[in-house]
Formats: structure tokens, C-alpha cells, sequence
């Protein structure tokens, strides 16, 4: 005898995400009216669907300090260069471009140099004297970063 089980599972999780990604670039902002009879139905305007994403309200701008949102803006926000993402200064930066700065701190950098016996019994005898620091690798404590800010809104 054999026993069949259906059941319903999810979607993978990145499906639905493209769904909501959809809807919500297709979303149509409704305005509320007190008196839509006395203006009549515009035959040429579809009504939204059960499945439709409406809005009342537009999104405020992130882009521009807002103190009724408590928003500070994207000016002299820390972009990535190389993302294409929300990071990424096209995005962060609201199309106004970015700044570049070049820093030199010092802090332990992403240098690794392996020292190894046998090359250090190789260079003490060839040299009779131990290595110096200058002779150990490049300076560790000193790296120059690129970072990008975005710029001042322009009015």
C-alpha cells in the first residue's frame, strides 16, 4: 500500500524577492478623493487589481537632509568605488558624482611577509650581520587609501 502526501512549500526566497522587486517599480501612487462622483470615473485610468502595489504617499528623499525624518542626506557619505550596488557611489551619491581623497594612515596593512629561517641563515651568512628592519619587507605601518564621499547637493 502506498501513501501519496501533497503539500505546499515556498518559493525560493530569491523568487519572491524579484516578485516584490516588480511590483514595487510598477507601483501606482492612488489619490484619495472626498467626492469621486461629482468628478466621475476616468474610463481611460485602469483601477489596480487585488495584486497591484499602490501608495498614497511618495517616499520621502533620502538624498536631501530632512530634520521631519530625521534623514542627514548622502552628502559626505563613505561610497565603494568598485560596487554597483547600494553602497556603490552612483547609487549613494543620488547621481551628484563623488570626491576622491587619497589618506596615508598609519595602521597595520593588509602586508604579510613570511620570514623564513632558512633564508635568514642565507642572508646572515652571505652578509655576516642579521637583517635590519629596512631589509625585513615594505613598511607595513604606512598605506595610502583611496575612499569617495559624496558631494554637497548642488541648488
Amino acid at each position: 500500500c502506498e501513501v501519496k502526501t501533497c503539500w505546499w512549500s515556498q518559493p525560493d526566497f530569491r523568487v519572491i524577492g524579484d516578485y516584490m522587486k516588480d511590483k514595487y517599480d510598477s507601483a501606482s501612487e492612488m489619490v484619495v478623493e472626498k467626492h469621486r462622483e461629482s468628478r466621475g470615473w476616468y474610463t481611460f485610468f485602469k483601477p489596480p487589481t487585488e495584486t497591484d502595489l499602490v501608495y498614497y504617499e511618495s517616499s520621502p528623499n533620502f538624498c536631501e537632509p530632512n530634520p521631519e525624518t530625521g534623514s542627514f542626506g548622502t552628502r559626505d557619505r563613505i561610497c565603494n568605488l568598485t560596487s554597483h550596488g547600494i553602497d556603490g557611489c552612483d547609487l549613494l551619491c543620488c547621481g551628484r558624482g563623488h570626491n576622491t581623497r587619497t589618506e596615508k594612515r598609519k595602521e597595520k596593512c593588509h602586508c604579510i611577509f613570511h620570514w623564513s629561517v632558512r633564508e635568514f641563515m642565507m642572508s646572515t651568512r652571505a652578509s655576516k650581520k642579521p637583517p635590519s628592519q629596512n631589509q625585513i619587507g615594505p613598511d607595513i605601518w604606512g598605506c595610502e587609501h583611496v575612499r569617495a564621499f559624496c558631494p554637497k547637493l548642488v541648488d
